[in-house]
């Protein structure tokens, strides 16, 4: 199946205008949930404040117009004309004269005109005494006697609500009301009642320069009634506020309430209560939440604008990027096809001074590189062939050397010279086994013959002073060995360990298993080393060795297993100067051993 190309520019591009793209879009729900916090709080905290700033008006005109009430219940000529029985005029012109003046010392009452009007009737409504605005004024009739029998009903000690005022029905202004009893100061008997009606304008006159939010409303609770305000008009409604619950918004006022409801079309509104003192009254501000999102449609369309800013500027580092990076990476990838159609000739022109500068400089000399190990490698092999045409030149006849040792064995036979035949028989086995070997790993059986055949030329050199022990499993004999490993082992015991002893000792071959590794032991009880001599060995000893086979010592054995197997694997040297020598070759156990 061919391999589907994919371009490192389109890639390049695609990466960067998906991360500008991801980073907008982050960015952007980013700054929309943190925006729309910031126009939540921003539009919660204005219209708390603008709540809280006519609720103190109001309040403050509510509570000056209120003190008439108070201080007509707290008249000492209110409670004699209650308990008066015999209807003395006299107290009756005392207490409207009284009633007056506060009239006309209140502030609100006299110069706002507010206040509408101010009854003082007894418990039976029978008895009664009014002060009333100047336009309001209608006789105390007995037809206009009964007129506030409702309101009796009414008697709390908060505004009961707002209605057009029963002693001037013909007035097309309702009038905030409230009825409180008065109350005996002996025993507490409910003796009378004070009834007071002030103008709505004291509500409306604040309002007049309120904001209202759009699609939002503006109530007035008073008592247990809701009124809707709108363009100066109080119109009685049922409020129907659905899954109603509290929000955790912060308030610049710990009396204002903020919570969220569901209304009757199904959407979610916000609700910002804020209460008129002492007074019983709430302001209450609702506007759909959907008013948060509106007032960000501005940053919206402007953070839009950004985005596709971003986005642009995105497409432009783009294709500029893969405009710098394109061109130099197809003038590699051309010099790379070069190299690999071979053509070594060095490309100058891409080596720039930058980052891909590096890697054409790299590859120019990756060329010179290659070229040079080619031309090395035809040299190296040329030289070998000449090398192997000079060895073969100089090959001695293998048959002629077996024939003329054979012939020496015979005449030392017939001579009975039983030492010489023996050493030649040796020598002519361990020559002929070095001549028919053409791999590199033997079984450990092999390698054993040849080191017998070696162990006799030994003796009959040190006067049969050397002896040799064997000690190997015979399930350890077909195990695979590389060839001359023991013999330079035991030849650098002969000549180092006990030569120098005096040339009596013996050199013992055992073999084991230890775990998956094939260990062979070669020991002997020479003259021993100390450690710094053990290091030397394993590092470079060896080179000079003028045994069997020159330039073959345990440096060169030790350095050929750790190549083929490993640096976990080679020779380990043990010795006690005086004592004794142990190289312990360690090998992987070969899968030719027979099962153990």
């Amino acid at each position: 199946m061919r391999k589907v190309y994919r371009s490192i520019k389109t890639r390049l591009t695609f990466v960067t205008v998906a991360f500008s793209l991801f980073v907008t879009v982050i960015l952007v729900v980013f700054s929309l949930v943190q925006l729309q916090g910031v126009v939540r709080t921003n539009l919660l905290q204005s219209v708390e404040f603008n709540l809280h700033l006519v609720a103190e008006l109001m309040q403050r005109d509510i509570e000056y117009l209120d003190r008439l009430r108070l201080s007509a219940i707290n008249n000492p000529q209110t409670t004699r004309f209650l308990l008066d029985e015999y209807e003395d005029p006299r107290t009756i012109r005392d207490l409207h004269t009284g009633l007056n003046e506060d009239v006309m010392q209140n502030p609100v009452a006299y110069r706002e005109l507010h206040f509408r009007r101010l009854v003082v009737a007894d418990a039976d409504l029978s008895r009664r005494v009014q002060l009333v605005f100047l336009t309001d004024r209608i006789p105390l009739m007995p037809i206009t006697l009964g007129l506030l029998s409702d309101f009796a009903e009414d008697a709390q000690k908060q505004w009961a609500g707002i209605k057009v005022d029963p002693l001037a029905p013909q007035a097309a202004e309702p009038v905030l009301y409230r009825v409180s009893p008065v109350l005996s100061s002996e025993d507490g008997a409910k003796i009378g009642y004070i009834y007071l009606a002030i103008s709505t304008n004291v509500i409306s006159r604040p309002l007049s320069g309120y904001r209202f939010l759009d699609e939002g409303n503006l109530y007035l609770q008073v008592g247990e009634a809701n009124y809707q305000l709108a363009d100066g008009q109080f119109v009685e409604v049922e409020l129907n506020f659905y899954d109603m619950r509290p929000t955790s918004d912060a308030t610049l006022n710990a009396t204002t309430d903020i919570f969220s409801f569901q209304g009757e079309n199904g959407g979610r509104y916000l609700a910002v209560s804020s209460p008129l003192g002492q007074t019983g009254l709430v302001l209450t501000q609702t506007f759909p939440t959907g008013l948060v999102l509106q007032e960000t449609y501005f940053v919206v369309r402007l953070l839009l604008l950004i985005c596709l800013g971003v986005f642009i500027l995105g497409v432009l580092v783009a294709l500029y990027l893969s405009r710098i990076i394109n061109r130099p990476v197809r003038q590699i990838g051309q010099q790379v096809q070069a190299i690999a159609s071979g053509d070594f000739v060095p490309n100058p022109h891409i080596e720039w001074d930058n980052e891909f500068g590096e890697i054409g400089r790299g590859i120019n000399q990756l060329a010179r590189d290659v070229d040079a190990l080619i031309q090395s490698r035809v040299e190296s092999e040329k030289r070998k062939r000449d090398l192997e045409y000079k060895m073969l030149q100089s090959q001695i006849n293998p048959h002629f050397l077996y024939n003329s040792l054979n012939s020496i064995k015979w005449m030392a036979t017939i001579q009975n010279a039983t030492g010489i035949a023996e050493i030649t028989v040796s020598l002519s086995r361990l020559l002929k086994s070095i001549a028919k070997i053409d791999r590199a790993v033997v079984p450990l059986s092999q390698e054993l013959a040849l080191l017998e055949d070696y162990f006799v030329i030994s003796r009959y050199r040190y006067g049969g002073s050397i002896t040799s022990q064997v000690d190997v499993p015979d399930e350890l004999l077909d195990c695979d060995i590389p060839i001359f490993t023991l013999q330079p082992i035991v030849e650098n015991a002969i000549f180092h360990g006990i030569e120098a002893n005096g040339g009596i000792g013996t050199v013992s071959v055992s073999a084991c298993l230890s775990g998956d590794v094939l260990e062979v032991t070669v020991e002997d009880d020479g003259i021993g080393m100390d450690d710094d001599t053990i290091q030397s060995v394993l590092k470079a000893e060896g080179t000079d060795n003028q045994g069997l086979f020159q330039k073959v010592g345990i440096y060169n054995v030790h350095t050929r297993i750790q190549y083929e197997f490993g640096t976990e694997y080679g020779l380990r040297i043990e010795s006690q100067p005086g004592e004794f020598t142990r190289v312990i070759v360690r090998i992987p156990f070969s899968g030719g051993c027979g099962a153990i």
